[in-house]
């Protein structure tokens, strides 16, 4: 149960990592 935890908030970490780099992009067209 906790190795799933793990995985699941490397996960979650990862696809925050990468949204906070689409935001950025898109933060950048816009402007």
């Amino acid at each position: 149960v906790v190795l799933e935890l793990k995985m699941q908030v490397e996960f979650v970490s990862q696809l925050d990592c990468r949204f906070q780099y689409i935001l950025l992009i898109v933060i950048q067209e816009v402007g």
